[in-house]
C-alpha cells in the first residue's frame, strides 16, 4: 500500500489544503507578522508596487509623492501595504523583519535601498484601516491625527485628551513625565478609562511636573483651561486637513531636533470602501491628500478595490491624467492565480516527487488547446497545480470575472486572491477532495458546483437549465453542459469537443479516446434538444449554449437609457445636427470659411447651445460671423430669443446670427434609446444581427428626424425681431445682411492663391509674362494689365493706410491686423485675398518680406512665408525693399566678432554703432599701438574715420564703411585687436612677444626661435594672434629644453623638472653638490688642459648666495661649453670596455702612436688626451677604431685624407663640410 492514500498526504503537515483561512489582513495589526511574512509572495505586480512605492520616497523625478494601489478585496494590498510599514524599520520591536524581507524579496531590498539612498534617516509609517471606518462618522484628518496619536503612544479614545497629550509632548515636553508621574498612588493609565476621575487627577497631577511653571501649567485652573482649549482645538467638525498637516509638521519639526530627518509614510488602506458612495467622503480624501502633499509633500500610499480615476469621474467629473490622483498602479488579477498555486498548492518535496513520477508520468494529455491571442502565464508547473491542470486556476479566475462582468466591457479585475483560494480551499474541505486518492484530476463539472454551492455567480437560468438536462437526458451529459457553460465565460479557450474532453478528464487513468466518444455524444444530444448551438464557421466546430438574455435586452437599454449623464445626450444631438449639414455645421467651433448664396469666403465660427441656455457672456469676435445655434423645446426658444436679440443688437462684434431648433421630448427618448442600446450592444461578446437591425433603424429615424428639424429651424439677426426664413430657405439672405452690416470695407479675390503664384506674378511685372488674375480680382487689387502697373484699388488703399505712415517696417501680425484686428480696415476680409494682395506688393516691388532676420529673395520662400500665418505673424514687410551693401556685413562680422544674423541696412549700422560703443577705448588702443608698432601701410586710420561719428553720437555712413579700405582696415583691425587687448591683469600678446624677443636676443643670440621671434615683431607685417601664441610657447620651451641640456651636461642624468623655476632649483643644487665637485676635479686632473674656468666661477656664486642664480647665469655661453666639456670627460672616464675606460684606452693608443704621425686623427687623439677637445663617447669610440687601424697600417682613413685636403689650403679659403656620416 502506497504511503500517499489521499491528497491530503501530498501535502506538508503544516500546510494541509484544509487548514482554515487567515483573518483577513489589516493593515495595522502586526500581531502575527512572521506568518505575514511566510504566507507573502512577491509577483511581478507587488514589485511595481515596492518599485513605484521606492520612487516616491526617494523623490527623484517624479511629479507625485502619491500612489494609488487598486485590486478587489482579497487581493493581497493590505497584507502588501502592512508589509511596506514594517519594512520602513520604523515600527518598535519589528525591525529585524525589515531586515528579513529586504534579505528574502528582491522588492523589499529596493525599497529599503531606497530608504538608505534617500535624504530621510527615519520613515516612520502612519497606516490607517479604512474597512471599518465607512460607518464612522470621524472625518478623515481626525482619524490620521489618531493614528499620529497612537504611534506617538497617547490616549486616542477621547479627541480632547488626543490634542492636549500632543500639546503637552510637542509644545511642552511634559509628556514622558506625565507617563510615568505617580498622584495619589495612582498612574495616568489608572485613571484614563475613569471619565469622572480623569479630569481631576490630571489638574492635580500636572502642576507637580519639572517644567510646568514655564508650560504655564503650574495651577490646577491653569490645566482646566488648557484642557478646555484642547478640546476647542479639535472639534471633530472643525478639525480639517490644514490641522492635521500644522499637527504633522510640528511633530517632524519636535523629532527632527536631534539632528536626524523624518518623514511620514501615510498608508489609506481601502479608500474605495471609505467612499462608497459619498461624494462627501471622497471630497474629504481628496482635501485631506491634497493639503498632505501642499504642506509637507510625505509618501502616500493610497489602496482600494476600484481605480480612484473612477471615483474622480463619477463624483467630480473630467479626469486629469497627469494629477495625484491618477497615479495608480494595480495588482494584476493573474498574479493572484500564482498567489494561490504557492500559498495553497504547495506540496511536501516527496510529495511532489510522486506526483510526478506516479501520476503524471503517463496521463493523458490534460492542457486545452488555447486561442492563438491567448497569453497565458508561463507556469509550467503541472505537479505544483495538481490536482488541478497547469492552466485550471487561471482559467478559473477568468471565467469568475466572466460570470461578473456577463456581457459587459470592464476593465475591473473582480476575482482576486482571496476569491480564488477559498474555491480551492473549498474543493478539499466541503467537496471532500483532501480524502480522495491521488491520481484524480478536478473536472469542470466541479469546478462548476463548487462556484454554485460557494457563490451567486451562477445565474438562476443556468442552474434552471442544468436541471432540465439531467431531467430531460441524464447527469452525466449535465457535467458537459456544466463544463460549456464554464468554459462559455473563458475567451481563451475554444469551445470544441476536444477541448471540453480534456477538461471533463477526472483522473489520470482515464480512457480519453472514449470519453471523447462520451462527450460528442452529450453535445449532440444538447444540439438535438435546441439547448445549444453549434457553429461550423471554424474547424473544428465550436459550441455555445443559449442563454434567456434576450429577454433582459430592452430592459437592459432602458436602464442604460436612464442612467445617461445629461451633456452625453446633448453631445450626441448636436453631432446629429452637424451630421445633418456638414458643409455649414463644422464638428468643432473653430473658424470656418464657407460660401452663402453669392458670397464666398465667408469666415465664421458655429456656438452650440444644445438643451440648455445661451451664455450670457461671450467673446468678442470681430474679423468673423458667429452664428449661434440653439437647440430647445417652443417655449424656451421663445424666451431664449428675445433674450438673445437684447443682448446682440448693440455694437458690432458680438453674435451675428441664431438659428433655433426645435425638439421634443420624444426625440430625447429616442436619442436616449439608441446611445444607451449602444452601449448594451458595445458590450456584448457577440450581438445578434437582429438587435444590430434594431439599432440602425432607431439611428437612421433619428437622424432623420434632426435633419427635418434643421431644415425648418428659424433664422434670426439681432436688429430684427422676425424671423428670415428657414435655415433650409433663407441662411443665405440672412448671412448676407450681416456681412454686409458688420464688414462694410470686405475685400474678396475669387483667384484662388498657388505657391507657384508669385513667380506668375514676378513674371507679370518684369518679364511680360500674362497677368494670372481675372479681370475682376485685377480690378479689385487696382493692377493695370497695361502698362503692369498698380495704381488704384486695394493695393493703394493698403500702402496708404495710416496705420503705416511713419513706420517703413512692420510686423505680420499688425499687417493681419487690417483684417483680423479690432479696428482693421478690412475686417470680414479672408487671409487668402490678403495673401493674394501681398504676392502681388512684392511682385512689383513696392515692399519686401524679411524673417528671422534677413530679406527673403527666393520667391517660394517668400511664398510659403506669406501662406503660412504663424512665419507671416513673426515676419517684418519692408516698405522699402532695397537691399544693403554687401560689403556692410563683412564689417559687421570683422568688428563684432561674429557672422551678423540680418542683412537690414539699418540693423547692421546699429549693431556696429553699439559695437563701436561699447568698445570704444579698446578700439582707440588698437589703433594707436598698429601705428607705433607696424609699418605705415599697415594702419588703421580708413577705420577710425569711419567709426568716428559713433563716437559722438552721429549716424554711420553706410557708404564710408563699405569703402575698400574701411573694409580691409576692417579685416586687419580683426587680426590686430587680440595682440593688444587682454583681460584684466594680464599682458597683451604683443607686450609678451617683444619681451621675450629682447631677453632671447641678448642671450640667446644665435638661437633659431630668437631669429623667428624677431622677424615676428619687426613690424613689417601683422602676425595672427595664434602665431604669437604659438612663438611665445617656442621660446619658453626653448628655454627649458637649454637648461634641461645644461643640467644632464652636469649630472650624467636626463634633467625631471619641466619648468625654469624648478630647472633653476635643480641647478643650484648641482652645482653646489659634492658629487659634481668630484667630477670637475676627476676631469681637470686626467685632462692637463681642460679649466673649467666659467662653470666654477658659476659654483662659486652659487655658494655665495642663498637664492638660486638667475637663469641669465646659466645661459651663457662659456658655462654651456664648460658643461659639455665635462660631461664629455667625466662619460670617458667613467665608460669602460675590457675594463678599461675609454680615457685610457686612447691615451694607450696615443702613446703608441709613432712620433711623426701628423694626420686628422693621430691629432685628434692627442686632443682627446690632453682635453684640448674632448670627443663623445661615440666619437671616441670611432678614434679608437681609426687609429688602431694607423697602427695596424692597414689603410688610410677617410678622416685623415680630408684633412691632407683641408692641410693644402692656406690662403683662408673656406671649407664647408657635410656633417653626415658616410663611412
Amino acid at each position: 500500500m502506497s504511503e500517499y492514500d489521499t491528497l491530503a498526504d501530498l501535502f506538508p503537515p503544516d500546510r494541509q489544503p484544509t487548514r482554515g483561512l487567515e483573518p483577513i489582513q489589516k493593515v495595522d495589526k502586526t500581531d502575527q507578522i512572521e506568518t505575514d511574512i511566510d504566507e507573502f509572495y512577491e509577483t511581478d505586480s507587488a514589485k511595481r508596487v515596492l518599485k513605484e512605492t521606492a520612487a516616491i520616497v526617494e523623490n527623484h523625478d517624479i511629479d507625485h509623492r502619491f500612489r494609488y494601489v487598486h485590486a478587489t478585496f482579497g487581493s493581497g494590498k493590505s497584507h502588501l501595504l502592512k508589509l511596506i510599514g514594517v519594512a520602513t524599520g520604523e515600527l518598535e520591536g519589528l525591525e529585524s523583519y525589515a531586515h528579513e524581507l529586504a534579505n528574502t524579496t528582491s522588492g523589499f531590498k529596493e525599497f529599503r535601498e531606497a530608504i538608505a539612498d534617500s535624504h530621510i534617516d527615519h520613515l516612520q509609517p502612519l497606516f490607517l484601516n479604512l474597512l471599518d471606518r465607512d460607518r464612522d462618522d470621524t472625518k478623515l484628518p481626525l482619524i490620521l491625527y489618531e493614528e499620529l496619536g497612537r504611534r506617538r503612544g497617547y490616549h486616542t479614545d477621547l479627541p480632547w485628551l488626543l490634542e492636549f497629550c500632543w500639546q503637552l509632548d510637542i509644545e511642552h515636553g511634559l509628556w514622558e513625565q506625565l507617563q510615568t508621574l505617580e498622584h495619589e498612588s495612582l498612574q495616568l493609565a489608572d485613571v484614563v478609562d475613569r471619565p469622572a476621575s480623569l479630569r481631576p487627577w490630571l489638574q492635580q497631577a500636572i502642576p507637580e511636573l519639572d517644567g510646568a511653571a514655564a508650560a504655564g501649567l503650574d495651577s490646577q485652573t491653569a490645566v482646566d483651561a488648557r484642557i478646555e482649549a484642547a478640546a476647542a482645538a479639535i472639534d471633530p467638525d472643525a478639525f480639517g486637513p490644514d490641522d492635521l498637516v500644522e499637527r504633522l509638521h510640528r511633530t517632524k519639526r519636535h523629532l527632527e531636533g536631534d539632528g536626524d530627518t523624518y518623514e511620514y509614510l501615510i498608508g489609506l488602506d481601502e479608500i474605495a470602501i471609505y467612499v462608497g458612495d459619498q461624494q462627501r467622503r471622497y471630497q474629504e480624501v481628496v482635501d485631506t491628500v491634497t493639503a498632505l502633499i501642499e504642506g509637507l509633500n510625505p509618501p502616500i500610499l493610497g489602496t482600494g478595490q476600484w481605480p480612484m480615476r473612477d471615483m474622480q469621474q463619477n463624483f467630480l467629473g473630467d479626469v486629469d491624467g497627469d494629477a495625484w490622483y491618477a497615479q495608480e498602479v494595480k495588482l494584476e488579477g493573474a498574479d493572484t492565480e500564482t498567489i494561490v498555486r504557492k500559498r495553497w498548492l504547495q506540496k511536501s518535496k516527496e510529495g511532489a516527487e510522486h506526483i510526478d513520477s506516479q501520476l503524471l508520468t503517463d496521463a493523458p494529455k490534460l492542457e486545452p488547446t488555447l486561442s492563438e491571442d491567448a497569453e497565458p502565464p508561463t507556469h509550467n508547473d503541472p505537479v505544483e497545480a495538481y490536482p488541478f491542470r497547469d492552466l485550471d486556476l487561471w482559467l478559473l479566475r477568468d471565467a469568475m470575472q466572466g460570470l461578473i462582468e456577463g456581457d459587459r466591457d470592464t476593465d475591473r479585475e473582480y476575482i482576486q486572491g482571496r476569491a480564488l483560494l477559498a474555491r480551492v480551499r473549498s474543493l478539499f474541505v466541503n467537496h471532500g477532495w483532501a480524502s480522495d486518492p491521488p491520481g484524480v484530476i478536478v473536472p469542470w463539472n466541479e469546478l462548476f458546483d463548487i462556484i454554485d454551492d460557494d457563490t451567486e455567480l451562477i445565474s438562476a437560468w443556468a442552474t434552471d437549465l442544468i436541471s432540465r438536462v439531467e431531467s430531460t437526458l441524464d447527469e452525466a451529459t449535465a457535467e458537459t453542459a456544466k463544463a460549456l457553460f464554464l468554459l462559455s465565460q473563458v475567451d481563451t479557450v475554444p469551445r470544441t469537443a476536444e477541448n471540453l474532453t480534456r477538461l471533463l478528464i477526472d483522473d489520470v487513468e482515464t480512457d480519453i479516446s472514449t470519453l471523447t466518444e462520451t462527450v460528442e455524444g452529450h453535445l449532440e444530444d444538447l444540439v438535438r434538444k435546441n439547448l445549444i448551438r453549434e457553429s461550423t464557421e471554424t474547424e473544428p466546430s465550436t459550441y455555445t449554449i443559449l442563454s434567456e438574455e434576450e429577454i433582459q435586452f430592452w430592459q437592459e437599454v432602458q436602464q442604460e437609457a436612464t442612467d445617461l449623464p445629461e451633456h452625453q445626450v446633448q453631445n450626441n444631438i448636436q453631432e446629429f445636427i452637424q451630421e445633418a449639414d456638414q458643409t455649414r455645421l463644422p464638428a468643432h467651433e473653430g473658424t470656418q470659411t464657407g460660401s452663402f448664396g453669392d458670397l464666398e469666403g465667408i469666415t465664421y465660427t458655429v456656438r452650440y447651445a444644445i438643451d440648455r441656455s445661451i451664455p450670457g457672456s461671450v467673446t468678442e469676435e470681430y474679423d468673423k460671423l458667429v452664428f449661434r445655434v440653439l437647440v430647445h423645446d417652443e417655449d424656451t426658444i421663445s424666451d431664449e430669443r428675445k433674450q438673445w436679440q437684447e443682448a446682440h443688437s448693440g455694437p458690432a462684434g458680438r453674435e451675428d446670427v441664431l438659428i433655433t431648433i426645435k425638439i421634443t421630448e420624444t426625440t430625447r427618448r429616442q436619442v436616449r434609446e439608441l446611445i444607451g442600446m449602444q452601449q448594451v450592444l458595445r458590450g456584448m461578446a457577440d450581438p445578434s444581427p437582429d438587435h444590430r437591425l434594431d439599432q440602425q433603424s432607431m439611428q437612421e429615424e433619428v437622424e432623420d428626424d434632426l435633419h427635418d428639424r434643421l431644415n425648418d429651424a428659424a433664422v434670426y439677426r439681432p436688429q430684427r425681431e422676425a424671423a428670415y426664413g428657414t435655415y433650409l430657405q433663407n441662411l443665405d439672405d440672412a448671412v448676407k445682411n450681416a456681412v454686409k452690416e458688420k464688414f462694410p470695407d470686405r475685400k474678396y479675390i475669387d483667384h484662388t492663391l498657388q505657391m507657384e503664384d508669385l513667380e506668375a506674378f514676378v513674371d507679370f511685372f518684369k518679364n511680360g509674362g500674362p497677368c494670372p488674375l481675372s479681370s475682376d480680382d485685377a480690378d479689385e487689387l487696382g493692377v493695370n494689365p497695361v502698362p503692369r502697373t498698380i495704381s488704384s484699388g486695394w493695393a493703394m488703399e493698403f500702402l496708404e493706410l495710416d496705420r503705416f505712415d511713419t513706420d517703413e517696417r512692420v510686423s505680420g501680425d499688425r499687417v493681419l491686423e487690417t483684417i483680423n484686428g479690432r479696428g482693421g480696415e478690412f475686417l470680414g476680409t479672408p487671409v487668402e485675398a490678403l495673401q493674394t494682395l501681398l504676392f502681388v506688393l512684392v511682385a512689383d516691388d513696392r515692399i519686401a518680406i524679411r524673417a528671422d532676420g534677413e530679406r527673403l529673395t527666393d520667391t517660394r520662400e517668400i511664398a510659403r512665408t506669406i501662406t503660412s500665418t504663424t512665419r507671416f505673424e513673426d515676419a517684418i514687410v519692408v516698405f522699402d525693399p532695397s537691399p544693403p551693401p554687401e560689403e556692410l556685413s563683412d564689417v559687421y562680422a570683422a568688428l563684432v566678432g561674429k557672422d551678423p544674423d540680418t542683412d537690414d541696412t539699418q540693423d547692421l549700422l546699429s549693431g556696429i554703432e553699439t559695437w563701436a560703443t561699447d568698445h570704444a577705448q579698446e578700439f582707440n588702443t588698437v589703433v594707436s599701438r598698429t601705428d607705433l608698432e607696424f609699418n605705415s601701410h599697415l594702419t588703421l586710420a580708413s577705420l577710425n574715420n569711419a567709426l568716428k561719428p559713433a563716437f559722438g553720437d552721429a549716424e554711420l555712413d553706410p557708404t564710408l564703411l563699405t569703402n575698400e579700405e574701411v573694409v580691409e582696415q576692417a579685416d586687419r583691425y580683426a587680426s590686430t585687436a587680440p595682440l593688444f587687448i587682454a583681460d584684466d591683469g594680464e599682458t597683451p600678446l604683443w607686450d609678451q612677444l617683444t619681451t621675450v624677443s629682447t631677453w632671447l636676443t641678448k642671450h640667446y643670440p644665435t638661437a633659431s626661435v630668437t631669429g623667428s621671434v624677431s622677424a615676428a615683431t619687426s613690424g613689417s607685417q601683422i602676425p595672427s594672434a595664434d602665431r604669437v601664441e604659438s612663438l611665445l610657447d617656442d621660446a619658453a620651451a626653448f628655454r627649458v629644453e637649454t637648461l634641461q641640456e645644461l643640467s644632464q651636461d652636469l649630472t650624467g642624468s636626463p634633467a625631471t623638472a619641466e619648468d625654469v623655476d624648478a630647472l633653476r632649483e635643480s641647478l643650484t643644487e648641482t652645482l653646489r653638490s659634492k658629487t659634481l665637485a668630484e667630477d670637475i676635479e676627476a676631469v681637470t686632473d686626467a685632462y692637463p688642459t681642460v679649466e673649467l674656468d666659467t662653470l666654477q666661477a658659476t659654483i662659486d656664486n652659487a655658494n655665495a648666495v642663498e637664492e638660486p642664480p638667475a637663469e641669465e647665469a646659466f645661459a651663457k655661453k662659456a658655462l654651456r661649453t664648460d658643461a659639455e666639456t665635462l660631461a664629455n670627460g667625466r662619460a670617458l672616464l667613467e665608460m669602460k670596455e675590457d675594463g678599461k675606460s675609454l680615457h685610457a684606452q686612447l691615451q694607450e693608443l696615443s702613446d703608441k702612436l709613432p712620433d711623426d704621425a701628423t694626420g686628422f686623427v693621430p691629432t685628434q687623439i692627442q686632443n682627446s688626451v690632453s682635453g684640448k677637445s674632448i670627443p663623445n663617447p661615440d666619437r671616441a669610440q670611432q678614434l679608437l677604431t681609426q687609429g688602431r687601424a694607423i697602427i695596424d697600417g692597414s689603410k688610410t682613413t677617410t678622416d685623415d685624407d680630408l684633412w691632407q685636403r683641408l692641410s693644402n689650403y692656406d690662403d683662408g679659403t673656406i671649407v664647408v663640410i657635410d656633417g653626415e656620416d658616410n663611412k
